[in-house]
């Protein structure tokens, strides 16, 4: 007994097995078969990859996060800077309280050694004692680390008066005190306004100066 599905017509039978068979597959396969074997596993491992594995598109910051970072910035400068000159002028006051006691010393080794070989013991000016090696060049030229030094003896009693201050070079910014001291060695201070040197009597202004 025959297959019916033999009973297919002979001309039908020849045309399905030598028609052409590329028209009646997708067209998926035939463009794998055009790839060469060796790039057939290629393409099979990149359809492998997820597309949460594959490296993302690179994109930049937005305004409203530019604008975050910038008002942070803003807000940490502005509790940090006042601070910051604040310190710098408590640095600067410490300074020339350490400098002002280094002169008294100088003037004491200036005056008791004659630094000047005249024979005579009385106290010398800034450059004076710049040149007796007693303070430092930055000091001898009058400003060191935001403050204004002066420093000389008694224009009527060279032997036993001398005086000194140191003012702020920017009031308010390098310091807010100036500062003033003389043979006694005892460092005074003022708000008020700037000290100015006695070159006669070296005593200390009468008003609005306080010790240290």
């Amino acid at each position: 007994m025959k297959d019916p599905r033999e009973t297919v017509h002979p001309e039908r039978r020849v045309l399905s097995r030598t028609g052409p068979s590329t028209r009646d597959r997708p067209r998926a396969l035939r463009a794998l078969r055009a790839i060469p074997r060796s790039g057939r596993t290629e393409v099979r491992a990149l359809r492998a990859i997820p597309r949460s594995g594959r490296t993302p598109r690179r994109r930049g910051f937005t305004l409203v996060e530019l604008m975050i970072v910038l008002g942070i910035g803003a807000v940490i400068a502005a509790i940090s800077i006042p601070n910051l000159l604040q310190s710098r002028k408590n640095g600067a006051e410490a300074a020339a309280i350490g400098t002002l006691k280094t002169l008294c010393t100088a003037e004491a080794i200036f005056r008791e050694g004659d630094k000047e070989n005249d024979g005579n013991l009385d106290y010398g000016m800034l450059s004076e004692l710049v040149a007796a090696n007693l303070v430092d060049p930055v000091l001898g030229s009058g400003k060191k680390q935001g403050y204004l030094f002066s420093a000389t003896y008694s224009f009527s009693t060279s032997e036993f008066l001398w005086f000194a201050t140191a003012n702020p070079v920017a009031p308010g910014i390098t310091g807010d005190r100036y500062w003033l001291t003389n043979m006694a060695g005892v460092i005074f201070y003022t708000t008020g306004q700037m000290t100015v040197l006695d070159t006669n009597s070296c005593l200390l202004p009468a008003q609005g100066v306080i010790p240290t």
